[in-house]
């Protein structure tokens, strides 16, 4: 993986304020071998989170059950008549369940008697671990940015691989809750850090191709739980299955780098260099002697020191002060809200429609794995149409296109036409996922940017926790009930996606009273860009080098 910048392995431009660190990483080789045997050993991360967070679609699948009150200690569910109450009658007790488990299997509906009255135990198995991601979000960035991303995404994974192996051999339902959300924890800690390495790894012209195909392992990921979860139907066992790739982090202890870039940021200079130094050499570059390469670090780190500096003085690093500025003036408080409900909308969603999907087919393994096939294309397609013909048309089309394709699916009767729309709605809410998180920080102010991200990512968080209730206790009451929600919200979020900027091209806002006066979208469109401008930051690094 060779940036094209690099190919004739000048060394890069500096600006007239002085070097950047990216003008420092080309010099090294830009993003080439070292980077590329980095960022594919360190995607496997995305894979276990695929396990984690889809695995409860075959953990928690509900096998046909009765009640056997009134019937002989030793009857199974093949011996029961068929007028045998699926559910009591409201205000009764069940204190005997038999089950069909030649389906899928023994799963911890079975094993803790989850259903009927005692079904929205099963949705907090799987919102707990939100939750826990939840928390985890909130508060990363803060020991990341203090500590370092190495160890605390190391510490994330040995959490997450503790609790995962753990939770093979619990035997209570509240232990499992518990260990769950804090698996939750760990997956945060573990993913968010990780991908803020391997974007700080890798120069502007290449963070939007590596920041979309970092997750496709999640997709692949997706794909081979239906093949574990098949050949595997006891709920444990899968939970072995999927906890046992986990221990591959214990290699990480030895091959994971810290980020370059955050030790210069930090003043790290000697640990920043030698780091520097690996890469070049892998990557087959020659760096400056010692001398010259540590003049041009200091240099970056007081750039980089006096925008902070400035920053506090205007007191842009206060939290509260950020948050209170996202909703403060009416632009941006109509953008901020519209967004807010976007990602809402897609977090509810994107892990409601996959959750769904296995009612739409005679097989949820088929179903599962054809969901995470289409996520591939999902990850590409939409950002070659947002190149062409923009951001705001592009997630417009996409939530109207995930709502076109999910609310017909009450009235279809035929499962392979209502598994093709399932499938296709999953493409379009999976694109519009993914745009979002390019497309929001485009619109952003910069000095607000990270926070205003933040807050829409917790949007879609309470969407991703929220989406097990509606599965489980909304179907109760009609079996269309789930897919009306998901397709409303996405028509719902379509429709207000038309109140958002468009931004292919232009020049980002740097303030509040910028996004306010509306100059920056005044100004004609760069006809020139390319799928590498869709990255904020790429823009700024071009402009820098010009």
């Amino acid at each position: 993986m060779v940036a094209p910048e690099s190919v004739d392995k000048k060394p890069a431009e500096t600006t007239d304020d002085g070097p950047t660190f990216d003008d420092v990483l080309r010099l090294a080789g830009g993003s080439g071998r070292w980077q590329l045997k980095h960022i594919v050993w360190l995607s496997k991360t995305c894979i276990n989170l695929s396990f984690f967070l889809m695995g409860m679609i075959f953990l928690g699948a509900e096998p046909e059950h009765r009640c056997a009150d009134g019937f002989a200690a030793d009857v199974g569910f093949a011996s029961l008549p068929a007028d045998a109450p699926r559910c009591p009658s409201a205000g009764a007790n069940c204190s005997r369940w038999v089950y069909d488990t030649s389906d899928v299997g023994n799963t911890v509906v079975a094993q803790w008697h989850l259903v009927c009255g005692r079904k929205p135990l099963l949705s907090l198995l799987q919102s707990v671990p939100m939750a826990g991601g939840l928390l985890g979000a909130l508060t990363t960035g803060m020991f990341a940015d203090r500590f370092g991303r190495r160890p605390v995404t190391l510490a994330g994974s040995t959490l997450y691989a503790v609790t995962a192996l753990a939770s093979c051999a619990v035997h209570h339902y509240q232990l499992l809750l518990a260990i769950r959300f804090v698996s939750g924890v760990g997956c945060a800690f573990s993913l968010s850090p990780l991908v803020v390495l391997i974007l700080e790894i890798v120069t502007p012209e290449w963070r939007l191709l590596i920041g979309l195909l970092i997750q496709v392992p999640f997709a692949l990921g997706v794909m081979a739980l239906s093949a574990m979860a098949y050949l595997l139907p006891n709920w444990w066992h899968l939970q072995l299955a999927m906890a046992i790739p986990t221990l591959l982090y214990i290699i990480d202890f030895w091959v994971m780098p810290e980020s370059p870039r955050w030790l210069v940021r930090t003043g790290r200079l000697p640990a920043a260099t030698a780091v520097l130094r690996r890469i070049a050499a892998t990557n087959g570059a020659v760096l400056p002697d010692d001398d010259a390469l540590s003049q041009m670090l200091q240099r970056v780190y007081e750039a980089e020191r006096s925008q902070k500096v400035a920053a506090e003085a205007n007191g842009c690093l206060s939290f509260l002060g950020q948050l209170v500025q996202l909703l403060r003036t009416p632009q941006m408080r109509r953008y901020m809200l519209v967004t807010f409900f976007c990602w809402l909308a897609a977090g509810l969603s994107y892990f409601g429609i996959a959750f769904d999907l296995g009612q739409l087919s005679a097989s949820r393994y088929v179903a599962n794995c054809l969901s995470g096939l289409v996520e591939i294309p999902a990850y590409i397609v939409p950002w070659m149409t947002a190149t062409r013909w923009g951001r705001r048309p592009t997630v417009c089309a996409l939530f109207l296109l995930a709502a076109a394709s999910i609310l017909p699916v009450v009235a279809v009767r035929d499962w392979r036409l209502s598994l093709t729309l399932g499938l296709l709605g999953k493409f379009a809410v999976t694109g519009a996922f993914g745009l979002l998180y390019v497309y929001t920080p485009e619109y952003v102010p910069t000095l607000l940017r990270t926070i205003g991200l933040g807050a829409a990512s917790v949007s879609a968080r309470i969407g991703s926790i929220v989406a097990p209730f509606i599965i489980d206790l909304a179907r109760e009451a009609h079996p269309s009930a789930p897919t009306v929600v998901f397709g409303v919200l996405a028509l719902l979020a379509g429709l207000g996606a038309l109140l958002l900027p468009e931004t292919a091209g232009r020049h980002l806002p740097e303030t509040v009273a910028e996004l306010e006066s509306g100059a920056w979208l005044r100004q004609p469109p760069d006809c020139r860009e390319t799928i590498a401008d869709l990255l904020p930051g790429a823009r700024r690094d071009q402009r820098a080098a010009s």
